[in-house]
C-alpha cells in the first residue's frame, strides 16, 4: 500500500489552508507592502506567480484604486508530483 493518495489529500489541505488564510491577512494588514509580503507567501505555498496586484475601494471618490507589487519570487511554490500515472 503506498502512502501517495494521502501525501496528495495532505497537500490539497494545506493548499486549502493557505487560500482560507487570505481574507485573515486581509482584515489584519493596515500597511500595504506588508500585506502584500503576507499575500505573497502565503500564496507561494498555492500558485507560482511573480507579480500580485490588489484592487483598493477608494470611498471619497467610489472609485478602485489598483496596486501592485513585483519581484515577489522570494518564497518558490514547492514542487508537486504529477498526477498522472
Amino acid at each position: 500500500m503506498t502512502s501517495a493518495p494521502f501525501e496528495q489529500a495532505a497537500a490539497a489541505c494545506d493548499q486549502y489552508r493557505a487560500l482560507l488564510a487570505v481574507p485573515e491577512a486581509i482584515a489584519s494588514h493596515c500597511d500595504l507592502p506588508a500585506l502584500f509580503h503576507n499575500l505573497a507567501s502565503r500564496l507561494h505555498q498555492v500558485a507560482r506567480f511573480d507579480y500580485l496586484a490588489l484592487q483598493l475601494h477608494e470611498a471619497a471618490g467610489n472609485t478602485l484604486r489598483l496596486a501592485r507589487a513585483g519581484g515577489l519570487r522570494t518564497h518558490p511554490a514547492p514542487a508537486r508530483e504529477s498526477l498522472s500515472p
